[in-house]
């Protein structure tokens, strides 16, 4: 047509961070998305979000026992509690800086639910698969703070 047009054809989910200049970047920053973007068309490539394995409801003790869940690397966790006068503790924050992880860029911070799934993350070391974890937590010894099936499949899939 002779009219000339720009295509911007930029990408960058992360915040403050830049277009992403590799493929690594790109992948990266996919990843990040946690399911806004389904696929991503790089050059020859596609590359799909596969669903969680324990996304039935509830997961299948094949599944459970067939997965070996592995932290994006080493991490160090904060726990802010908050005191009341007449009343036990009250845990307000539990997060995690994970330097390695595609989530956590830049060392910065994740919230995560509670200090319960803290204490999953680090039990994801490749070498416990879920079912194994799952009994572990589910049979503590503590009834004040009993874990349910339910509660740990949660975090494992958060």
């Amino acid at each position: 047509s002779g009219v000339p047009m720009v295509l911007n054809t930029s990408f960058n989910t992360l915040k403050s961070e830049p277009i992403t200049e590799t493929p690594a970047d790109g992948i990266r920053s996919f990843l990040n998305t946690q399911g806004a973007i389904a696929t991503l068309f790089m050059e020859n490539w596609v590359i799909r979000r596969k669903e969680c394995p324990l996304g039935t409801d509830p997961p299948s003790q094949e599944a459970a026992s067939n997965l070996f869940p592995v932290s994006a690397g080493p991490f160090q966790s904060e726990t802010t509690e908050v005191v009341a006068p007449d009343s036990d503790r009250f845990v307000a924050r539990v997060r995690v800086s994970m330097p390695s992880s595609v989530a956590a860029m830049d060392e910065k911070w994740i919230e995560l639910t509670d200090s319960l799934e803290m204490e999953i993350l680090a039990s994801c070391d490749g070498q416990a698969s879920v079912a194994d974890i799952v009994q572990d937590f589910t049979e503590a010894d503590d009834e004040e703070e009993a874990v349910t099936f339910e509660d740990v499949i949660g975090r494992l899939k958060h």
